[in-house]
């Protein structure tokens, strides 16, 4: 399992394995005040832990292959058998085994609400596969110079704004550096003929001033996207 201190809340993450093959068949997260807390919540914790089994990562693990439709209505552009962390807004761990993308662009947008050469926010993103989620909040939730953040002037919130006929609003978010950089390899042709540039945002902050986006006619990855700038936004879905 997992602990992680967040804003002074104890959050466990508990996952269960097979122990011939080390396959995670069940995960189960508990937010607690502190360990005390954490030991009189263990026998809560082994029920959801056997309430996950049939909901487990290998009741999904070969359902889709890259390029099918997803649950969500999106297509199915990631998969790892071994799974990946999916950190929520709220401080939680989610076990998923694959990522999603919506069919087409959901906005054509700035990366935040700034419109000059001024520093506008500093958000603490993170660059790896399974933080899309954490860094779109946090840059919805963060302090903008350049005026409150919407689906219309922020990337991020175009895309928690996103939904489908399968999939609610909050399912989705804005890919982090390295999430956006497995829809090029996995899908970048596909996505490329219905974009309305060659430029996407990622989630994933560089400076106060720019942040990480991706060329997907040829997969150029540049830090100096100013945010201002208005590109191509796609949302993704784990699970």
């Amino acid at each position: 399992g997992q602990l992680m201190d967040f804003r002074g809340t104890l959050v466990a993450t508990f996952r269960m394995l097979d122990v011939n093959t080390m396959e995670i068949v069940a995960t189960a997260t508990e937010r607690t005040s502190g360990t005390d807390d954490l030991f009189g919540k263990l026998g809560n914790m082994a029920k959801k832990l056997t309430a996950n089994l049939n909901g487990s990562s290998s009741s999904v693990k070969t359902a889709y292959n890259i390029g099918d439709e997803g649950p969500g209505g999106g297509i199915v552009f990631y998969y790892s058998e071994e799974g990946f962390d999916v950190y929520e807004p709220d401080g939680s761990v989610k076990r998923c085994n694959y990522l999603e993308v919506s069919k087409t662009e959901v906005a054509n947008v700035s990366w935040c609400s700034r419109r000059d050469s001024s520093s506008c926010c500093s958000i603490n993103t993170n660059e790896g596969v399974g933080f899309g989620k954490m860094n779109t909040y946090k840059i919805i939730n963060g302090k903008h110079s350049g005026g409150v953040v919407s689906s219309t002037n922020c990337a991020a919130k175009a895309c928690a704004e996103y939904s489908t006929t399968q999939t609610t609003k909050g399912d989705w978010f804005l890919p982090s550096k390295d999430e956006l950089n497995l829809l090029y390899k996995n899908l970048g042709t596909r996505i490329m003929a219905t974009a309305s540039e060659a430029w996407h945002w990622s989630s994933s902050q560089y400076t106060d001033y720019d942040a990480w986006g991706q060329r997907f006619s040829d997969g150029h990855q540049g830090n100096y996207r100013y945010k201002k700038y208005t590109n191509s936004v796609r949302a993704i879905r784990a699970f």
